[in-house]
């Protein structure tokens, strides 16, 4: 598995992760990337490796920017992928021809379960298209996430259908959801209803019927505009970070006290100043912290703060603590992989305040120890050996000294 969610990557992120990934025997079943800024060229770049493994299960690459293009190359790699169950590429632009695109590799798609298309501007043309490859090639769907998808109400009543069409679809069918397109009025709700029972999430867009219709079957087809057009960038455009959230920084900001003291300026004397068990009063100040996430944050930053300022005992005892703290390992490796500087924070005032070569030095101590999770430890040697080229110059000295950190 790979879990890169709020990384930052980008078009040559994405282009070296496929180069990385194409020069190992990896046969990856999970793939998460949302948030990436991946757009087109970084999709095509990961499309072929995904293609050369064909071993995916779970593809999510959610608000990535990916037009028509993009979705092409994913597509073809469906194709070469039939153990797919989860495709989620929520909230880029799939539009017409990208939605035909994944219609024609349904044929192959076997074991597919689920399907989130929220918000990618399918229009009825792609939802039409959708609909006749899901009915044509009885694609036993259990969840479909059509949402805000500028469908009109015809189109909308072929998907139904098409779920619906093999015996069992009430039982079978857990989600699915067609809010925010134009549904028709309440007989043909009640229709939807009948056929997808407790599945059915249903309620209208903004947008009439005639508008949903005109607009895909005539601008997309006839009018020759671009589905990668300003209107449908600026439409899709990544606002993750106006709108993040700032994390709880709460125990990490007192600098009043000595261990806000060590953690804003982790220097040897101030770490001195913490006593002898420097992983208990580590550890018993951050239980103050209650989101999950910021938690792990603030484990992750204390650990670099320790490794980077000292050797012992203590280094060892803080990180089988901060791996035990850890709600999710996606998360803790993606803060991992922030604080050794291999993947690019998305926060703008991020600051690495640590000394970054004691850190790799003190992991090289612990990341073959029984305690550390094999997941983890994988992501790390992965990512050390793709990037050793790129590593800064001291970095690369204590690195090359310990080749237990990739290999």
């Amino acid at each position: 598995e790979l879990r890169l969610n709020n990384n930052g990557l980008g078009i040559t992120g994405g282009r070296l992760l496929a180069k990385a990934l194409s020069s190992n025997t990896l046969r990856l079943k999970v793939f998460i990337a949302g948030r990436n800024r991946l757009e087109n060229d970084g999709a095509k770049a990961l499309a072929a490796v995904f293609q050369s493994m064909g071993s995916l299960e779970e593809l999510a690459m959610p608000q990535n920017g990916i037009y028509h293009t993009g979705i092409a190359a994913l597509s073809e790699s469906f194709r070469h992928s039939p153990n797919l169950e989860v495709i989620n590429l929520n909230d880029n632009t799939i539009g017409p021809k990208g939605a035909a695109s994944i219609a024609a590799a349904l044929p192959r798609l076997k074991k597919l379960k689920s399907i989130n298309f929220g918000d990618c501007l399918l229009k009825s043309a792609g939802a039409k298209a959708l609909a006749q490859g899901i009915k044509d090639y009885n694609v036993l769907l259990e969840s479909i996430e059509l949402s805000h998808n500028e469908i009109g109400r015809e189109a909308c009543m072929q998907l139904v259908e098409a779920l619906t069409i093999q015996p069992g679809a009430k039982d079978r069918l857990t989600r699915v959801n067609l809010a925010g397109n134009s549904l028709g009025g309440a007989a043909n709700k009640k229709i939807m209803k009948d056929k997808l029972g407790a599945s059915a999430e249903l309620s209208d867009g903004e947008g009439s019927d005639e508008e949903y219709e005109s607009e895909s079957e005539h601008s997309d087809y006839q009018s020759g505009a671009s589905e990668d057009s300003a209107t449908e960038d600026a439409r899709h455009v990544d606002t993750s970070l106006e709108e993040h959230e700032d994390l709880d920084r709460t125990g990490i900001e007192e600098v009043e006290t000595d261990i806000g003291r060590f953690l804003k300026d982790p220097t040897l004397e101030n770490l001195s100043r913490l006593g002898g068990d420097i992983a208990e009063v580590i550890d018993a100040h951050l239980q103050n912290i209650k989101d999950p996430e910021s938690l792990t944050v603030s484990y992750v930053e204390a650990l670099c703060c320790v490794w980077g300022a000292s050797e012992g005992d203590s280094q060892r005892k803080l990180c089988r603590t901060t791996i035990q703290r850890a709600p999710q390992q996606w998360i803790l490796a993606n803060n991992m992989l922030r604080a050794l500087q291999l993947i690019k924070s998305e926060n703008k005032d991020y600051k690495i305040r640590w000394k970054v070569p004691s850190c790799y030095k003190a992991l090289a101590k612990e990341i073959d120890e029984a305690y550390f999770p094999h997941a983890l430890r994988d992501t790390l040697k992965f990512f050390i050996a793709s990037k050793m080229a790129s590593l800064p110059p001291e970095i690369r000295t204590v690195v090359e000294k310990h080749p237990n950190l990739y290999t």
